[in-house]
């Protein structure tokens, strides 16, 4: 059996979120699992160049960059947190055959319908999404993906925790991923579909808020 390096990584830059440790995972005996959680320390600030919310991206897309060398990457928000000792061999195998897997969207189906969400919520004046995405280039992100006559819109993934596997493909669909991110908008969702339109993707139907593996920690008291 071939060893199988697996990173997984997070960045909690500016102190966002409460830090929770990860529960020791389990894997089997021909599998290595580094660990590594990015914070203002380890990952420096940028302020010339990028806000803190902009520079966790780079880690989220560009991990297989920053720690080179291993087979698959697991993305983790640290809005969450690996609280049971299966986590990494369940992500695993749910991208066994793909490129990628990620969680489905759980409120909407597409990104159509994501643009319209998150249009109307700014336009009543939605402080979290105001706070994050006002003046950012949303209807030019939106008509970049119409123009593309060939993408089908019939899906939207959740991007809050999702491995990929590491490949050449792979790492170019991530870097257009963060193309997007700069030059249209900060918000991930709405490009992540489009990307990866060319990808063998697993769509976990779990709801990434009630899954067992997976646990979310965001408002948790320090």
């Amino acid at each position: 059996m071939k060893d199988i390096r697996v990173a997984v990584i997070n960045a909690n830059l500016g102190n966002y979120d409460p830090v929770v440790e990860y529960v020791p995972q389990k894997v089997d005996s021909y599998i290595t699992v580094d660990i590594f959680r990015l914070n203002d320390s380890s990952f420096p600030p940028r302020p010339k160049a990028m806000t803190s919310r902009l520079q966790a991206g780079m880690p989220k897309m560009l991990g297989w960059q920053f720690f080179p060398g291993y087979d698959y990457y697991i993305w983790v928000d640290t809005s969450c947190t690996l609280q049971n000792s299966g986590s990494v061999m369940w992500f695993l195998h749910k991208v066994i055959g793909h490129d990628f897997s990620f969680f489905k969207h759980p409120d909407r189906d597409t990104v159509y319908e994501e643009y319209l969400f998150v249009k109307r919520k700014m336009a009543e004046g939605s402080k979290y999404l105001c706070s994050r995405y006002q003046d950012e280039w949303l209807d030019s992100q939106m008509n970049h993906i119409l123009l593309d006559k060939s993408f089908v819109d019939n899906k939207l993934y959740a991007s809050t925790a999702f491995i990929y596997r590491n490949t050449v493909k792979v790492q170019n669909v991530l870097k257009e991923w963060w193309y997007h991110k700069t030059r249209y908008l900060l918000h991930d969702q709405l490009a992540l579909p489009y990307v990866t339109r060319k990808c063998k993707v697993n769509i976990i139907p779990d709801n990434y808020l009630k899954c067992e593996y997976l646990t979310y920690t965001r408002n948790k008291k320090r």
